[in-house]
């Protein structure tokens, strides 16, 4: 049997030096591949060969022959196959067949699902019966976790890890488990996991809804390496959830002050910050005086006594107005003007003043629209920007491309006017009667630099 080798054979249409048939295509030219009868040959002698191996003689009438051949082949090289549809009852001997596959005594004994007398343990137990539960590496999405199955793994080989193992080494206890949520294809087991280096201690219910493995899990609460001080890996919460200690936040809820409290190690006062019921949040340092601040916004400093004052050591900057009110700013050295320190004033003669405009803005504060308000009328007056001026206006010219009008060859001269927007630029004679006179003509372009070239009319 050989592949299609015709000259019009599609190439590698299966593959490196697999060809293939192809129908053409008239649009590009291609032929349909071409048959020849070294390929037939092939063919009809690859199915006649099976048919008559069979022992059956070839039959011009008769059209399944070659699936017959197939069956009989089959059937006579495997006398004694065992038939899928028996389910192995047509094993002869089957206690011979459980010798064969090294099954001892409990091939034939009830498993310990039941607690019933005489029962085994379930195939796949571990830990009881043996010196240690070393086990390989697992997938921790299919493996078939049994119930007070005992394992020590290494997570660094095994795959589909929970995302709460590490890079460590476990020890797991299966406490419990139940068969597979509907449409799941894994039993769903209640696991101990046991960190080898650290033993965080983490339990954990496998999940499986037929589509993604998942898990749902807490970590217990423990004594750190040190046996002295515990470790909370998530939120601490106490009171009924009144108090709540985060990763990033500390919550007080509830009526009346909340009150956060430091204490030197004798139990001295060394700060205090609380929140009072009106929603204004007190800073104190040691037992002295608060600072306020409000809902607001607004600052009470109790310096000194004095309420209301603020005092700095250093600068005080801000990005926005500071406001006087009915007060006068007061800088020794330095003039500081407010509505009630206005500066002195000064005579604007000398300088540049308005000549009949109000003043200028941009409509709708956009830059693309400038105006000027006309004194008197209130008219708006529209500016326009140097951008659109530039992009707008003609900033330059040129001839277009050189065309040609031919005479009308009668030798009886000619008569014509070059097209809109276009102007003559020459003659052309080929022969001293005239017959052969042509004529020049260009377009006359402008540049606008927001249309490029443009070609005006007449």
């Amino acid at each position: 049997m050989h592949r299609i080798d015709t000259p019009t054979a599609q190439t590698d249409k299966f593959g490196q030096g697999k060809n293939g048939f192809t129908n053409g295509d008239p649009a590009t030219g291609r032929r349909a591949t071409d048959l020849n009868s070294d390929m037939w040959d092939a063919v009809q002698e690859e199915i006649c060969t099976a048919i008559e191996k069979s022992g059956a003689a070839l039959n011009k009438g008769q059209h399944d022959q070659l699936y017959q051949a197939i069956v009989k082949l089959i059937t006579d090289r495997v006398p004694d196959a065992l038939l899928r549809s028996k389910n192995l009852s047509d094993v002869v001997d089957k206690a011979l067949a459980r010798t064969n596959l090294e099954l001892g005594t409990a091939a034939i004994r009830n498993t310990a699902d039941n607690s019933n007398n005489n029962a085994l343990v379930p195939v796949g137990y571990k830990g009881n019966f043996t010196a240690d539960s070393n086990h390989g590496a697992i997938d921790f999405s299919t493996y078939p976790f049994v119930v007070g199955e005992s394992l020590f793994v290494d997570a660094r080989g095994c795959t589909n890890n929970p995302p709460f193992l590490t890079q460590d080494f476990y020890y797991i206890d299966v406490v419990c488990a139940t068969g597979p949520a509907v449409g799941g294809r894994v039993n769903r087991p209640l696991i101990q996991f046991v960190s080898y280096t650290n033993s965080k201690l983490i339990l954990a219910i496998r999940e499986d809804d037929g589509t993604t493995i998942g898990w749902r899990y807490f970590r217990a609460v423990q004594y750190d390496s040190d046996n002295t001080t515990v470790t909370i890996p998530g939120a601490l919460k106490a009171v009924n959830g009144a108090i709540q200690l985060s990763q990033n936040a500390i919550i007080i809820r509830g009526a009346g002050n909340k009150h956060l409290w430091f204490h030197n190690q004798s139990g001295s006062e060394m700060g205090l910050v609380y929140a009072s019921d009106d929603k204004v949040l007190h800073l104190r340092a040691g037992e002295g005086i608060s600072v306020d601040i409000a809902s607001d916004g607004s600052l009470v400093a109790n310096y000194l006594g004095a309420k209301g004052d603020i005092h700095s050591n250093r600068n005080i900057s801000c990005d926005g107005f500071v406001q006087s009110n009915a007060g006068v700013y007061d800088t020794p050295g330095v003039r500081v003007y407010s509505p009630n320190n206005p500066p002195p004033q000064q005579d604007l003669n000398p300088y540049v003043k308005r000549d009949g405009i109000t003043f200028a803005g941009l409509a709708g504060n956009n830059i693309a629209y400038p105006y000027m308000r006309q004194a008197g009328t209130d008219t708006l007056v529209y500016l326009a920007p140097s951008d659109w001026v530039n992009g707008n206006f003609i900033s330059s010219g040129r001839r277009g491309g050189q065309a040609f009008q031919a005479g009308s060859g009668s030798g009886q001269g000619m008569a014509y006017e070059a097209p809109a927007g276009c102007f003559l630029t020459g003659i052309n004679t080929l022969v001293a009667d005239g017959r052969g006179m042509g004529v020049y003509y260009r377009a006359l372009q402008v540049y606008i630099p927001s249309r490029g070239y443009v070609q005006i009319g007449d």
